[in-house]
């Protein structure tokens, strides 16, 4: 039996999101919010990071994107790109990129996603994250949840 998710509107600093109810919320100094799903058995609990900081204003998401990509790359053993480019939200182009990498302390493989969004010199650093076994259930709620972001101020 499928459980029925309910949805609360979360409000955060120039942004609100969809969450669904039971998940928890956490803040900490180098994060807008986390949220992560309940369950304390799994090696990964599916998560969505939401990072917000001030940028110069010649920087690019697409500049970003590519900057992340490099570095990932180098520290991800089993790095695979599923699939990238631009995306936009709101009349602001982004970039997003989907992939996997093998996350060896946990002996997981990660499902992520990264989107990017500049508006108003603020950079804000969407991530999704899974285990490759709980992909199948927990991307359609991490998807709804990226499909919710939108800026506000």
């Amino acid at each position: 039996m499928t459980e029925t998710i309910t949805w609360m509107q979360f409000q955060g600093p120039n942004f609100t999101l969809r969450v669904p109810s039971r998940w928890f919320v956490l803040a900490a100094p180098n994060i807008q919010a986390m949220f992560a799903e309940p369950g304390q058995h799994q090696a990964l609990r599916a998560n969505l990071v939401v990072t917000l900081r001030t940028v110069e204003p010649t920087v690019t998401a697409l500049a970003v994107g590519e900057t992340s990509r490099e570095s990932q790359e180098r520290d991800y053993p089993d790095y695979q790109i599923e699939t990238e480019g631009p995306v936009a939200l709101d009349n602001t182009t982004g970039y997003y990129r989907a992939y996997q990498w093998y996350n060896q302390e946990n002996n997981v493989h990660v499902v992520q996603s990264q989107s990017i969004f500049i508006k108003d010199q603020n950079m804000f650093t969407l991530t999704t994250s899974c285990s490759d076994t709980a992909r199948e259930v927990a991307m359609p709620l991490l998807n709804e949840m990226l499909r919710s972001f939108q800026f506000t101020g």
